[in-house]
């Protein structure tokens, strides 16, 4: 038979303040998808740069 799931417990005080201040940290996933295709481009652009160079 299964264990039973506990409750998830609620964070209070020193913990919740360090929890909160961990999520400030990371960014927001419209700064990350923004990161992501930046990053893509520059891909994009060295994968077109290096065809260039074999030929």
């Amino acid at each position: 038979m299964a264990k039973s799931i506990r409750n998830t417990p609620i964070l209070t005080g020193k913990d919740a303040d360090m929890f909160l201040e961990t999520l400030s940290l990371h960014s927001s996933r419209e700064e990350r998808e923004k990161e992501r295709k930046r990053i893509n481009a520059s891909v994009a652009e060295l994968t077109r740069l290096v065809a260039e160079m074999k030929k």
